[in-house]
């Protein structure tokens, strides 16, 4: 008797119970695409690498210079002939007055000019100058020349009626945030 089920010699019997999902043959990578992966890699951690690099150099400051310290920085106003001393004070915000001939409106407006100089140093910390010119009796009301003085520019100005603490500091909240 023979057995069917058995093997001959030389002959593979398949499974008679194959797996129900068929295995998918193996593909070898080929060499190439790993190398063209690895240059891609290289090139893109280049690429992040160099513009982290020029983004940063262009962010610093190039040239910090000190800057000289306020050659007056006191509560009273300074009494000067020109108004190139005032600028020359190296103060953050320089407020020069030119009084008129009307005595009781400059001492007011001198005094109004001193409150919105101390707010202005409370509120952000500034070394702010306050200086008078001589007076000028062609002058029907005292006039109020402001400057600011930061990184991009110098900006100035004048005040020629309407001098109040509010309004001066309103002046100069507009030329620090370049309003005016």
């Amino acid at each position: 008797m023979s057995d069917k089920n058995a093997p001959e010699a030389g002959e593979i019997k398949a499974n008679p119970n194959p797996p129900e999902g068929h295995e998918k043959p193996v593909v070898p990578w080929p060499v190439w695409k790993t190398v063209v992966l690895i240059a891609i890699a290289l090139v893109s951690i280049g690429l992040v690498t160099n513009s982290t690099i020029r983004f940063n150099a262009n962010q610093k400051n190039p040239s910090v210079t000190q800057k000289p310290p306020p050659t007056y920085t006191g509560t009273t106003p300074l009494a000067i002939t020109s108004i190139s001393e005032a600028w020359n004070s190296n103060n953050d915000f320089v407020m020069v007055l030119t009084p008129s001939g009307d005595a009781a409106l400059n001492t007011s407006i001198l005094n109004v000019t001193v409150q919105a100089a101390a707010k202005i140093r409370s509120t952000d910390g500034i070394y702010v100058g306050v200086f008078t010119l001589p007076a000028n009796a062609s002058l029907t009301y005292p006039t109020l020349t402001i400057r600011l003085f930061n990184t991009s520019a110098s900006l100035q100005f004048t005040m020629k009626a309407d001098i109040t603490a509010d309004s001066i500091f309103n002046a100069y909240l507009d030329r620090k945030f370049l309003r005016g």
